[in-house]
């Protein structure tokens, strides 16, 4: 809250004083005896504009503070009076108090001038209403209290009249009372009350100390720079229906990962590749034991622990700590969250088919035939009949709309993108008005209103986006033309879009039609546009009705007794010709059940095939062997890991980044794949036969030393040959 200290009579951003100048004969010189510089003074700091006849007679002393302005009643005053404000730096720079404007309008003191054109419309003239620190002060008699109000009462002469605060000064009062009387004008009284409503005066008074009255006004609230508020009620969002490309949803993978977000799943993984190397560390020999156990107990399948027992106990190691990760492995994973998943899983196992369309947003495609109806962006309704003048509206109204999205400075992704999809259409649709470009095409000037000019009709067939209207006959074959699930799509608001992809579903059965809720190029916010009134009663009302949901009952109610006319209604079109039962389009995860059953059904056929093969011909592979083909492919899943998190990374990026993206996730990609193939086809056989020679080469040793100590202690006459054909034919050497 600001506090004026000086004379400034600040209750708005506008502010009307009345000065009555007392006088007891209408001669002039009687008028202005008094010394019209003295008001002058609390503006020393403002620009002040004095308004007066010609031959204003200043008195004696002349003005002392400036810039002081002097200006007459005639035409040319007011026609220079816009370019005034914009030659006047405002800038606070060595004065101690603010900038602010100041009009002094000395009316004639015959009271009928007011009545006159002259004087009653010069208020708009002055300086923009909506500057701040303006202040208008009208000087003239005391008697013409009923002429004033008559004057601020027009419109002309006052603008909107919610911007202003009239106070009416008497500075010629006489009398010994030590109190200032003010007089406050109600812009909004009304003679003629309807039921309901107050009454009020159309004047009240103010009394005020003569020391402190100016010191107790203060600044209420500023209103903001336009002349008018607006009242949002909601946003008016439009979809598209079209049958192109249609295709329906696969649900395979997506009915099998429903059950829990990608977070879930993704902590899960790395629980699950947690609980299996520390298995893998603690007991096993090979990685795949720990893997089957940890498997075994996720999906609830008999799994003995008992062999595993007994090598962890061979190693004399405690058992608390690894009994203890499979105990919680087993309530938390192989119980609750299991049992979780499957209720969820079952819980709905029908569902509708969900058919998507190959478009997200239909405006910003070029090779898109795009039907709109005429009134769908503008109130096409008060335009003229002709064709030629509606085909004309329809066009200028999106070219409008287009404008404003280039003029929009924004920087985000979606208003960079619309951007350059207003200009690409402002490019394409100028050669349909002859506003904006002349062409052959455009909208010729031949013709009048009774006859129009026939030229629209190859505009409109050259236009990408078309207008159409909803007819009886449909005349504008808007059914036929998307029966023929071209590249073509219908455009309407999201409600009516609603009721038509039922019609249309239900009218052609050899295709499905599906909408589009992605496009937001034309989507607009509705409201209510009210002029800067204080404590406005209209605007508290609506601020009611669209609480507590008054006008959406209202809106009901009206759509009841008189539905849009879509292509269901003209048709004829009551409920559906094709019962529901007859046409069921169902997915069930039942069938998604039976697939992922065959999977793993697969994959246990082949796991089991994988361990009888390892344990009859890979013997000779140690618990090192394991580690390093663990490693090799922990190595892999690290340059998977690698490739996925520079193609998120690439993915969020925008711009000039989705190129990299695509280079980088290539290469990742390639190689990710060279790598695995020179792992799993070089490195490891590599490791294999070295292993496999280092093993048979400690066994040699070892029989050497064996054979060694024999021969020097004493032993028997078996010699080293005899060991090594022995252990050839996989007898156990003899001493």
């Amino acid at each position: 809250m600001l506090t004026v200290r000086t004379l400034g009579l600040v209750i708005l951003p506008l502010n009307l004083i009345v000065l009555g100048v007392h006088s007891e004969t209408i001669e002039r010189n009687e008028v202005f005896r008094i010394n019209i510089t003295d008001y002058f003074i609390p503006f020393w700091n403002c620009t002040t504009l004095v308004f007066t006849q010609n031959k204003f007679p200043w008195g004696t002393n002349s003005p002392t503070h400036g810039p002081i302005i002097s200006l007459d009643y005639n035409p040319t005053s007011f026609s220079i009076a816009d370019l005034i404000q914009e030659k006047f730096s405002t800038l606070r720079r060595r004065n101690p108090a603010p900038h602010c404007w100041v009009t002094f309008a000395v009316l004639p003191e015959n009271n009928s001038k007011y009545y006159q054109k002259e004087y009653n419309s010069f208020v708009l003239d002055f300086i923009f209403l909506m500057w701040r620190s303006n202040y208008f002060i009208i000087m003239t008699t005391p008697g013409a209290k009923l002429d004033l109000e008559f004057l601020l009462k027009k419109r002309n002469a006052l603008g909107t009249p919610g911007l202003l605060e009239v106070i009416l000064v008497d500075v010629t009062n006489k009398d010994n009372n030590s109190l200032v009387r003010f007089d406050y004008f109600n812009m909004y009284h009304v003679e003629k009350l309807p039921k309901g409503m107050e009454h009020s005066d159309s004047w009240y008074g103010i009394d005020c100390a003569q020391m402190d009255g100016f010191d107790s006004l203060v600044l209420l609230d500023f209103w903001g720079d336009g002349k008018q508020d607006f009242l949002i009620h909601d946003i008016e969002t439009y979809s598209f229906v079209s049958c192109f490309g249609t295709k329906v949803k696969s649900a395979w993978l997506g009915a099998l990962v429903s059950p829990f977000d990608y977070a879930t799943w993704a902590y899960m993984g790395m629980c699950f590749t947690t609980v299996v190397l520390i298995l893998t560390y603690m007991f096993t020999r090979y990685i795949s034991d720990a893997t089957f156990l940890t498997v075994g107990i996720t999906l609830e399948n008999s799994v003995s622990f008992s062999t595993y027992e007994t090598r962890f106990r061979q190693k004399a190691y405690p058992t608390y700590g690894i009994c203890t990760v499979i105990a919680i492995w087993t309530i938390f994973v192989g119980t609750l969250l299991t049992n979780w998943y499957k209720s969820i899983f079952m819980m709905e196992m029908i569902v509708p088919t969900v058919h998507e369309s190959p478009w997200v947003s239909v405006v910003d495609v070029d090779r898109i035939r795009l039907l709109m109806p005429f009134g769908l962006l503008g109130e096409n309704n008060r335009a003229s009949p002709l064709d030629n003048f509606r085909y004309m509206s329809f066009y200028l109204e999106i070219l409008y709309r287009c404008l404003k999205i280039i003029s929009d400075p924004g920087d985000h992704k979606r208003l960079v993108r619309d951007r350059k999809t207003a200009a690409n259409l402002v490019q394409k649709m100028t050669q349909h008005s002859a506003q904006y470009k002349n062409s052959t095409k455009g909208f010729s000037t031949v013709g009048n209103f009774t006859d129009p000019s026939p030229y629209y009709k190859i505009a409109v067939m050259d236009s990408r986006i078309q207008p159409v209207e909803y007819d009886e006959r449909d005349s504008y074959g808007v059914i036929k033309i998307l029966n023929t699930c071209g590249e073509v799509a219908l455009m309407d608001t999201k409600e009516n879009i609603a009721e038509i992809i039922d019609f249309l579903n239900d009218h052609q059965q050899k295709v499905t039609y599906v909408k589009g809720d992605g496009d937001t190029f034309f989507r607009t916010v509705r409201g209510w546009t009210l002029p800067v009134v204080r404590n406005s009663y209209v605007e508290k009302r609506l601020k009611v009705f669209i609480s507590s949901g008054i006008i959406t009952h209202w809106k009901v109610v009206y759509n009841l007794w008189k539905p849009t006319r879509l292509l269901g209604q003209y048709g004829n079109w009551t409920r559906k010709k094709v019962e529901a039962v007859s046409r069921l389009d169902f997915s069930s995860k039942i069938s998604t059940g039976f697939y992922i059953c065959g999977l793993c059904l697969v994959i246990c056929v082949i796991v089991l095939m994988a361990e009888n093969w390892r344990h009859n011909h890979l013997n000779f592979i140690s618990r090192d062997t394991g580690d390093i083909i663990f490693y090799s492919i922990a190595f892999l899943c690290v340059c998977l890991g690698i490739n996925l998190l520079i193609s998120a990374v690439m993915q969020l990026a925008n711009g000039i980044f989705v190129v990299a993206w695509y280079l980088l996730s290539g290469v990742a990609l390639i190689l990710t794949t060279l790598t695995g193939w020179i792992t799993l086809c070089v490195v490891t056989p590599i490791i294999f036969w070295f292993i496999n020679f280092r093993s048979e080469f400690r066994k040699e040793k070892k029989l050497r030393s064996e054979v060694n100590a024999d021969q020097y202690g004493g032993g028997g006459g078996a010699s080293f040959g005899d060991f090594s054909a022995r252990r050839r034919r996989g007898a156990a050497p003899q001493c």
